[in-house]
């Protein structure tokens, strides 16, 4: 979670290990600077297998681009724009077929490509990793041209190193919901409301719905609270369920 932008120079990193099992560790960070919280963190540490070890399964890793690292788009900011330090410690090149927004022309894909360069000196390790999860261009972006997104709070997984050499980073957007995006919904169970149920990604629970509508022949997909709004007949009680294609709303 970032609580407040720290000035360049000196800060104090605290940690207190919280839980330490056989494998695992559960570890609460806090980057402070005179005293002052800056940056908070709950990490789940542990350590990576080698690349002897086979991957069992995998369904979440995205196709991966075959564009040439050499065409990349360079991001400057403009001249009169905020200073960023942070683009004098890296190099970021954007795919020219996500440089659209660039050019104040966003696709409306809401989805950026590109590379991360940390330069010939820097190692690539976990913290490097969780540096380039945050200093690419927000995804928003390709949606409309807007500031640049402040981060709030930010969740990663590290499952392996990578290869000397530039970082080949996706960015996509999940959902832009007034001014906040990708936000998380968590379900509520139906027998017991007041209870929270698992949380899933806007964009996913849509295209699931979506995916199940087009398999089984449905016209579409029906909302709850959008039917009962238009109810027709709202004495005789709300609409719970209707026929697939809905003739029947009120029976």
């Amino acid at each position: 979670a970032f609580l407040a932008s720290p000035d360049p120079g000196p800060a104090v990193v605290v940690a207190e290990v919280l839980r330490e099992g056989r494998g695992t560790a559960v570890v609460r960070a806090r980057l402070e600077q005179e005293g002052r919280p800056c940056v908070e963190a709950l990490l789940t540490v542990s350590t990576l297998p080698g690349e002897e070890t086979p991957v069992r399964w995998d369904d979440a890793v995205p196709e991966r681009s075959t564009a040439d690292h050499a065409d990349a788009v360079a991001l400057r900011i403009p001249d009169g724009a905020l200073e960023a330090l942070l683009f004098d410690q890296v190099r970021v090149g954007i795919e020219p077929a996500s440089a659209e927004f660039l050019a104040a022309r966003p696709r409306g894909l809401g989805e950026i490509r590109g590379w991360l360069d940390l330069g010939p000196e820097e190692t690539v390790d976990p913290a490097a990793l969780l540096f380039a999860v945050d200093s690419f261009p927000p995804a928003t972006l390709d949606i409309a041209i807007t500031g640049w997104v402040p981060t709030f709070q930010m969740s990663a997984y590290l499952r392996a190193l990578p290869a000397p050499g530039p970082l080949q980073v996706l960015h996509r957007a999940h959902l832009v919901h007034g001014d906040r995006v990708d936000d998380t919904w968590t379900t509520r169970w139906v027998t017991d409301p007041s209870k929270a149920g698992p949380s899933y990604k806007a964009r996913d629970v849509m295209k699931r719905m979506s995916e199940c509508a087009w398999q089984c022949g449905d016209p579409g997909v029906q909302y709850d609270t959008t039917i009962n709004r238009w109810h027709t007949c709202p004495n005789s009680g709300r609409i719970n369920a209707s026929n697939p294609c809905s003739e029947y709303m009120s029976i």
